[in-house]
């Protein structure tokens, strides 16, 4: 295990597909469609930032990230910024498509482990050489004869300045410097391991000096600094045709890359581009920009999506956060028949600033990106093994999350050779302090009670006031801690059917709304998992404990020292090594989720109407005011009439008792014992319901319960 300030919930196998999918929309109202607006309130609890205009990072000084502003120059949250942190963190517990995750193949180049697909391809098999060119509306290659050549040798006989060389470490700095390739005059002596130039410039054989760049440390500072460069020549007349696939990896690792954008531009000077592969040249099987090029893994991410589930990438129908949040349409949607994007019936509004929060500047510090080609974090572990893309059923690690946890902005880490890290890559966020205020609208239209009811329930973690949202930039580091807050009667809810929820007040129609909603979810989750877990209901799931555990700034504080970042090479390498992999966040029962589920998915209709929710919210509202009226009655109450009025509430609707409940039942019936006369209880009430534990034939608290009343009548 190691330290990361993400974490994940874990996917469900499956995706929840509203019944009412297909009739959601903003033209054809639902018969118990609701529409309005609920106002609400954000507050920080750690600075925040919420990205604005930028200034970008120059040698000379870090970038400088504003909070964002109106163009009154006021403070702002803009509605789409909110959108996107209640979306995501809606997704997981209602058992949302992973549709975000981009199709796309990671690479990988780790010559350190052995017996790896990397190894066993790329370092035991030495690469041919050859060059590249489009033509005919084909990539075509023909393959050439190569040697090294040491970098030494280059800066000698080109008489170039060794500072310039070394400055020089991309392959677009390098093609500059020596204003394209070089034709070279060599001659070949045999090597250890590759033959090498010698005798430039006089030698026999004539050859392109092919540059490849400088990862790493300059060629003189120690055995482990790349030192070679190498020269093409003899190239074959016959140019073979790339195979799609082995083109398509190619570019997947390339083709943003600065090396491929220089040499397509032609920046080496030339037509053709310098590549190494394996396999023959006329069915090669691989290729790159170096000798030791960054291999295309043999999975890609959608592969280890669909090892969780395809359904994850079935856009054929809508799930709840696509209901109200709406989706775009992809191209490649359209192309394979889903010929539908969806408007979103929630639009969140502009948070404004109360008053004007003061702002201040953070240290300078780096924001990390995380790379999904991290196996031990983003792929799903066992302990002992090591999975990666490469492996027979590599699974993604679930939806990503910043837990919540205290400010600790980090000044950036030296680098290896104990030099101060380039400004380039440091920034600094205006953020607005601590107890800033922001209020705003989400206005809905044409919700249906459960769609609303979720949308409710992410706001506040389903009435957990004590959880807290990410929102912004530098959540590594604990910015970025927001309460959302339901300002519930300045909000607005108008029924489709103007004769429903008529004479109730806003709070009662939005508890209801969550009623059906927790009971939807609790629908589902009883027809997804096995019996034994449906009983304890949906918000015991991974995926709902996942979440508020992350959102538990209490929890953020019991683990905010492993809450960090890993920092320079070193540790990763020592994570793969040493197999070790990322503890989720959460303590939980996996789930035993149900073979149709995982096959077909569930498609689920709301149950519970808004009458009986309505009712439901009633009756919980009568329950909590007696419970209120009950507690004050207790203050004046003598302490034994107090113990027995709470006995008789714990016991109400007790079927049986757990071991934890004798133990507890137990000690509170004896404690009437040791009350001196003046203190005890009513007998007649005490004796009623002491007189109801009998029927749960324990020991323990009949001998209490006996002993009570032997105190109480000492006639009988």
């Amino acid at each position: 295990m190691f330290d990361s300030p993400y974490n994940f919930i874990p996917a469900a196998p499956f995706v929840l597909y509203p019944e009412w999918a297909a009739q959601a929309s903003h033209d054809h109202p639902f018969a118990d469609g609701l529409c309005g607006e609920l106002s609400i309130q954000l507050s920080n609890e750690t600075p925040l930032c919420v990205g604005g205009q930028q200034q970008e990072a120059t040698a000379q000084a870090a970038g400088r990230v504003h909070f964002y502003r109106t163009p009154d120059n006021r403070l702002a949250i803009p509605g789409s910024s909110l959108k996107g942190m209640l979306r995501n963190a809606l997704a997981p517990v209602v058992f949302a498509r992973m549709g975000q995750v981009e199709e796309r193949k990671l690479s990988v180049r780790d010559i350190s482990a052995t017996g790896t697909y990397y190894h066993r391809t790329i370092v035991q098999q030495k690469a041919s050489a050859g060059w590249l060119r489009f033509h005919e509306g084909q990539w075509q290659i023909r393959g050439c004869k190569h040697v090294r050549i040491h970098q030494r040798d280059i800066i000698d006989h080109l008489k170039l300045s060794e500072r310039d060389w070394k400055n020089a470490d991309t392959v677009k700095k390098r093609y500059a410097l020596l204003k394209g390739i070089k034709t070279l005059q060599f001659d070949q002596e045999p090597g250890n391991n590759l033959i090498r130039a010698v005798n430039l410039g006089k030698g026999k054989t004539t050859g392109s000096l092919v540059v490849t760049g400088q990862p790493g440390a300059v060629f003189d500072r120690g055995r482990s600094a790349k030192k070679w460069e190498f020269v093409f020549f003899d190239a074959q007349d016959d140019w073979q045709t790339v195979p799609q696939q082995a083109m398509r990896d190619f570019m997947f690792v390339h083709e943003n890359s600065e090396e491929w954008a220089c040499l397509r531009k032609q920046e080496h000077g030339q037509e053709e581009i310098p590549v190494f592969y394996h396999g023959s040249v006329s069915n090669i099987s691989s290729m790159g920009l170096a000798s030791m090029y960054r291999l295309a893994q043999q999975k890609s991410l959608h592969d280890a999506l669909k090892n969780i589930s395809n359904q994850h990438l079935d856009e054929s129908k809508a799930d709840l956060t696509e209901l109200l949040f709406g989706r775009l349409q992809p191209q490649e949607s359209a192309e394979n028949g889903h010929n539908w994007g969806l408007r979103g019936r929630v639009n969140i509004g502009l948070l404004q600033a109360v008053e004007n929060p003061r702002t201040e500047w953070t240290i300078e510090t780096v924001l990390s990106s995380p790379k999904p080609s991290f196996h031990p974090a983003y792929l799903q572990q066992q302990e002992g093994e090591y999975s990666t893309l490469d492996s027979r059923n590599p699974k993604l690690q679930g939806w990503k999350r910043y837990p919540v946890k205290p400010e600790n902005v980090q000044e950036p880490p030296r680098m290896e050779d104990g030099k101060a890290i380039s400004n380039k890559v440091k920034v600094r966020l205006e953020t607005v302090a601590r107890g800033s205020v922001f209020t705003g609208k989400i206005r809905f239209h044409n919700l249906r009670p459960v769609e609303l009811g979720a949308l409710l329930w992410i706001l506040d973690f389903g009435e957990r006031t004590e959880l807290r949202h990410a929102l912004g930039m530098g959540k590594p580091y604990g910015l970025g801690q927001v309460e959302l807050k339901l300002q519930a009667e300045q909000s607005q809810v108008i029924a489709n059917d103007r004769s429903a929820l008529q004479g109730l007040a806003p709070d009662c129609v939005l508890h209801a709304c969550r009623q059906v909603f927790t009971d939807y979810m609790d629908s589902v989750w009883q027809t997804a998992v096995d019996t034994v877990r449906a009983n304890q209901g949906w918000e015991a799931s991974p995926q709902v404990k996942s979440l508020r555990e992350m959102a538990d700034p209490q929890e953020g504080m019991k683990n905010d020292d492993g809450l960090v970042y890993l920092v320079g090479p070193k540790p990763f390498l020592d994570v793969k090594k040493n197999k070790e992999y990322l503890q989720l966040y959460a303590d939980f029962t996996e789930a035993n989720w149900r073979n149709e589920a995982i096959a077909k998915g569930v498609t689920a209709g709301a149950e519970l109407s808004m009458e009986q929710a309505i009712e439901q919210v009633a009756a919980q509202q009568q329950e909590q005011e007696e419970r209120r009226q009950l507690a004050e009655q207790r203050k004046s109450m003598s302490q034994g009439d107090r113990i027995i009025s709470e006995l008789a509430e714990k016991i109400a609707g007790k079927e049986e008792l757990s071991s934890t409940d004798t133990k507890n039942f137990a000690k509170d019936i004896n404690s009437i014992t040791g009350l001196d006369q003046e203190q005890w209880p009513d007998r007649t009430t005490a004796k009623e319901v002491l007189g109801q534990f009998e029927r749960f034939g324990k020991d323990r608290v009949n001998k209490a319960v006996t002993k009570v009343l032997k105190i109480l009548f000492p006639d009988e």
